[in-house]
């Protein structure tokens, strides 16, 4: 959860909705989400899976960052 503070602070830009979405799908079918958590990092996925510059802990990561201008 601190990680998602730092990528906050560093980028506060939000991902296009559409990216949003995708995200949300992968960590909503994901065996590590419980309770709009992710197990592995602790962050609250429906945060995290708005920021540029997250990724998901898992490894391989089931989506990566995304850079816009």
């Amino acid at each position: 959860a601190k990680e998602t503070v730092t990528n906050l602070v560093r980028d506060p830009r939000p991902v296009p909705s559409a990216v949003h979405d995708e995200r949300m799908g992968v960590c909503n079918a994901c065996e590590y989400q419980k309770d709009g958590r992710c197990e592995l990092c602790g962050c609250i996925l429906v945060l995290k899976t708005k920021m540029n510059n997250a990724r998901c802990p898992a490894q391989p990561p089931k989506w990566v960052e995304h850079w816009t201008n």
